[in-house]
């Protein structure tokens, strides 16, 4: 059995595996990764970059809570991670183009 924090570095990994891990390397600047557990006892493990700098949003007329998705990274890798056997289960991913021609 995985404790959350083992589960998270495998997840993280494996999907910056999957965008290229130097590539997330490079972009560091303008990525993130988030985890979370589920009620099945996987741990949902994300990866987002873009390649330009993010822009900073007026907040100052913001009225509701804004939360990013997906749609909102050039590229991303998501995939669930088995707290009882290690198993990682890629979800979903759009990687770079440099990435795919490196597979």
């Amino acid at each position: 059995m995985l404790k959350e924090k083992e589960a998270k570095k495998i997840g993280i990994r494996a999907c910056m595996d999957q965008l290229g891990y130097e590539y997330c390397k490079g972009h560091s600047d303008n990525a993130i990764s988030a985890w979370g557990l589920d009620e099945n006892g996987k741990l949902n493990c994300f990866v987002g970059i873009n390649e330009s700098p993010f822009k900073q949003k007026d907040l100052s007329e913001v009225t509701e809570l804004i939360l990013s998705a997906k749609d909102e990274w050039e590229y991303y890798a998501s995939c669930d991670v088995d707290l009882k056997t290690g198993t990682v289960s890629m979800i979903e991913s759009r990687v770079p183009v440099k990435t795919r021609a490196q597979v």
